[in-house]
Formats: structure tokens, C-alpha cells, sequence
């Protein structure tokens, strides 16, 4: 079965959806009641905006494996994509052992909700969890923000500033990091050092924190997670295999 699921994702990666199905299908045939299978059709399905086919596999990896992480994230995730954000938030609240990125994408669940202590509350678990990441505390400076915690969102975001410089002093070409960087200095009033770290971003007029979003989400958009699904990169293999 593993073998055929192999195959399925490559087919994928080249695009190839009727192939991949196929390929996936049959690992099925072989061994329906391996969690892993059902898995991978969620993320295939996922992937192919198939919601309700996503969610139904998601729910028997639950079933398979009601102790593990996945089956809980990748449902979670999928119901977010969807915009079921009560079961999302149902479904999250379920999660055994909950990690960083369930707190990160649990707290932008509360986040479309409105419910925006019990953002930072998530958020401030994520950074219990991965306290040198730039994102988690970029992430946390955005949920203080929409709380209205203006003091607790400068000092988050001076901390993500800090971590950010020194990841861009291992790795100084990384877009990613340079956009947050960005939008970090320009959360703090530092118009001029954002344009300054962001290059050729040219608005008219004084930067806006708004113009250095990289799309790579931040509180109030879908969080990557640990290839367990999300809001935009669905797919979990295992629960500590990070894309």
C-alpha cells in the first residue's frame, strides 16, 4: 500500500489528479485500515478543493487513530479552509497533545471568531513552544494587536525583530524572513527601516504595515503547519515532519 501511495504522491506533484487518485484508491484496495492511506486522500483531496471527501478521510484517520495528533490537525485544518470555523474550533479543542501549530492555527480560528484574548491565550502557548521562532512572536504581536494590547504587541513584535535579524545573519536571503522582518519595523513605527530591509517596495507616501504582508500568513490568515494540513498547505505524513 505505502508503495502505491508513493506513487500517488508523485503522480500528484506532476500534476497528474486522475493518476494519483487511482494510485491512491489502490492503496486503499490493499489496506483500508491503515490510517496513513486515508490520510494521504485527505490531503489529496484537500489539495483538490474535494471538501467534503477531505473531511470524511480525515474523520476515519480519527477513527484509526483517535490518540494521535493528525487525524484532529488535518480535519481542524480542512474545516478552516472550508469556513466551518465552530467545528474547526470544535475539532481543535479535541486535539490530544496539542503543538505549536495547533495553537497557531487554533488561535487564528478564535481570530475570524472575534474572540481575540483567546487568540493571544493560543499564541502565547505556541511561543512557550517555539520561543526562538521570529514568526511565533510576529505571530503573537498580531493577535496583542487586535486585542487592542498596543504596549504587549510592541514588545512581541520587538522580540520577533531580534529573532528575525538573526536569522537573516545565517540565512540573509531568505524572502520570507525580509517580509516579516518588514512588516515587523513597520508595526513598531519604523517606516523607514522597513522599506529600507524591504528594497524596492514602493508605495506613495509612508510604508503601511499592510504592504509588507508576504502572503506566508500571519494571525489573521491561514498558518502553514507542520505538513498536517492548513489553510494552505495541507498535508501531514507524520506529526513532527515539518514542510
Amino acid at each position: 500500500a505505502a508503495a502505491y501511495v508513493g506513487l500517488g504522491m508523485a503522480y500528484h506533484g506532476q500534476n497528474k489528479v486522475e493518476l494519483a487518485e487511482q494510485m491512491f484508491l489502490r492503496a486503499e484496495e490493499l489496506e483500508s485500515g491503515y490510517w496513513f492511506v486515508h490520510n494521504e486522500l485527505g490531503i489529496f483531496y484537500g489539495r483538490e478543493e474535494r471538501f467534503d471527501e477531505s473531511v470524511s478521510r480525515f474523520r476515519r484517520v480519527i477513527e484509526l487513530t483517535p490518540e494521535s495528533n493528525i487525524g484532529y490537525d488535518n480535519l481542524a485544518a480542512t474545516l478552516l479552509n472550508g469556513g466551518e470555523l465552530e467545528w474547526a474550533k470544535e475539532v481543535f479543542e479535541q486535539v490530544p497533545d496539542p503543538t505549536r501549530w495547533t495553537f497557531e492555527n487554533r488561535a487564528l480560528v478564535y481570530y475570524y471568531l472575534g474572540e481575540f484574548d483567546n487568540a493571544v491565550a493560543d499564541m502565547k502557548r505556541a511561543v512557550e513552544l517555539a520561543p526562538d521562532h521570529h514568526k511565533t512572536w510576529g505571530d503573537l504581536a498580531d493577535a496583542y494587536r487586535h486585542a487592542v494590547r498596543a504596549e504587549e504587541a510592541r514588545e512581541a513584535y520587538e522580540e520577533a525583530i531580534g529573532l528575525a535579524r538573526e536569522s537573516l545573519g545565517v540565512n540573509p536571503g531568505d524572502e520570507s524572513t525580509i517580509a516579516r522582518l518588514a512588516t515587523y519595523l513597520a508595526y513598531t513605527g519604523q517606516a523607514e527601516a522597513a522599506e529600507a530591509v524591504h528594497g524596492a517596495r514602493q508605495q506613495e507616501g509612508e510604508l503601511q504595515p499592510d504592504d509588507c504582508q508576504d502572503g506566508d500568513q500571519r494571525v489573521a490568515h491561514p498558518v502553514p503547519q507542520q505538513r498536517l494540513a492548513p489553510a494552505q498547505a495541507l498535508g501531514a505524513r507524520g506529526a513532527h515532519e515539518i514542510l
